[in-house]
């Protein structure tokens, strides 16, 4: 890679030591990634769980490394550390590509965003949200890469539909943002017309399995898409835009990063900043109206903002010196708080991990079910089918079949079941199999 320099070695190196301190004190797998490796697990065994139609067949992929290392928090997560280290090479390739060559603005930009704790949080979590991004950030490097040449190179076009099929793979919400990146390139480089919409046909076809399979499952070609949005629990139309503005300077982009990015919004001039603005700020509008706001979802467009503000930072020499001080202390500050939260996280499911561990040793094999607020990871942690309830519904019919049947209930955690006792019904009759230390967890057994 032209531009390697110490500053990109550094980022690369405090990625990866904030990633796989993430990943160690993370503890259990969280909802989401227990959902991917339990379709992993689908993909190369048997899972107890089916996998659910919006999750991505692209994530079942990325976690089966780990599935296939023995299933263990690292092990599943230790691949994405990789992509996060990956991704951060990316945004340093692109700075340095959109300001013509320039060191000091890939320096700055991959400053920004290894200083932000939104992302440093995510890079040891076996999450879709950086890889997705990733993929459409290369998509646009990889334009800059050929734009460069006098002649355009076909394997330059076939990797940019590569990288956006694997895109809507790995999140069929990018799926938006894949048409915007395509619909840019047209635009803003017109001598490579024909090769762009020859990629765009070929992302165009790489998809077409996806809808054939949605109106298979849902009988509409749209129906994952419209299940997957439904998915998003947002409040209501405009909750995640409001979300995204309201909180902008610090749980969306962190204080460096959003400062950046707003620079980049206002001294976009030239086509390729203006691109990268644009698709950034229509991922912001799209995601917002259509989903609850989280800054995860937004990764691409922070990043896009802040490798466009980058240039005009890098030229002038107090600001750059200044945002280079501000992005040591914010990371060092937002590694901290990172490792922090994941630790935190770690002893809030260690009790729902531990109730798991009790309910695996009692059935020791045998064909169970488990009535439960927490399912993916009940699911994995058990080995056990699931079955959601909450709030002291009585489970009915479906526990037909199972040898051990079982009521788990994690205090602390979301739609948790009363008690056993509450849960009770003629044919299932829970008495406690053991509990922790109170009001932690308890595990009954129908008898």
């Amino acid at each position: 890679m032209e531009g390697r320099h110490p500053a990109l070695n550094l980022a690369l190196a405090w990625v990866a030591i904030v990633g796989v301190a993430v990943a160690i004190a993370g503890g259990g797998l969280g909802n989401d990634e227990a959902q991917y490796a339990l379709g992993a697990r689908d993909l190369i065994g048997d899972a107890p769980d089916p996998y659910p139609l919006f999750r991505s067949l692209g994530m079942r992929v990325l976690a089966a490394p780990g599935v296939l290392l023995g299933g263990g928090e690292l092990a599943i997560r230790l691949p994405f550390v990789l992509v996060a280290v990956g991704y951060t090479a990316l945004v340093w390739r692109l700075a340095h590509r959109v300001s013509g060559g320039r060191v000091e603005a890939a320096t700055v930009a991959v400053a920004v965003q290894t200083s932000a704790w939104p992302f440093l949080m995510r890079t040891g979590e076996a999450l879709s949200d950086i890889a997705a991004a990733g993929l459409l950030l290369a998509m646009i490097a990889l334009a800059l890469d050929d734009a460069a040449r006098p002649q355009p190179r076909r394997r330059a076009w076939a990797g940019i539909a590569a990288a956006g099929a694997a895109a809507f793979y790995v999140r069929y919400g990018s799926a938006p943002m894949v048409a915007l990146v395509m619909a840019g390139l047209l635009v803003v480089f017109p001598a490579r017309r024909r090769v762009a919409l020859a990629a765009a046909a070929v992302i165009a076809v790489a998809v077409v399995p996806f809808f054939v399979w949605s109106a298979a499952e849902t009988g509409s070609v749209l129906g994952v898409l419209r299940v997957s949005e439904a998915a998003a629990n947002r409040a209501y139309v405009g909750d995640g835009l409001w979300w995204y503005v309201s909180r902008w300077p610090w749980w969306v982009a962190g204080p460096v990063m959003a400062a950046v990015a707003l620079v980049g919004v206002a001294t976009a001039r030239d086509r390729v900043r203006v691109l990268l603005v644009v698709v950034a700020l229509a991922q912001v509008v799209i995601l917002g109206l259509r989903a609850h706001g989280e800054a995860r979802y937004v990764f691409f467009a922070t990043t896009a903002l802040t490798v466009a503000g980058a240039a005009w930072v890098a030229a002038r020499p107090r600001v750059r010196l200044a945002t280079l001080a501000l992005c040591a202390v914010s990371a060092v500050l937002g590694g901290a708080y990172a490792v922090g939260r994941s630790h935190h996280m770690a002893g809030r499911r260690s009790a729902m991990v531990a109730a798991c561990a009790a309910v695996r040793a009692d059935a020791r094999g045998a064909r169970c079910i488990v009535y439960t607020g927490t399912q993916p990871q009940v699911a994995w942690y058990t080995g056990c089918r699931t079955h959601l309830i909450g709030g002291g519904e009585a489970p009915v019919d479906g526990a037909r079949g199972y040898a051990r049947v079982y009521l788990l209930s994690a205090q602390g955690a979301p739609r948790q079941p009363e008690s056993g006792l509450a849960a009770s019904s003629p044919r299932l009759q829970f008495k406690p199999l053991v509990s922790g230390h109170a009001p932690d967890w308890f595990v009954w057994r129908a008898r």
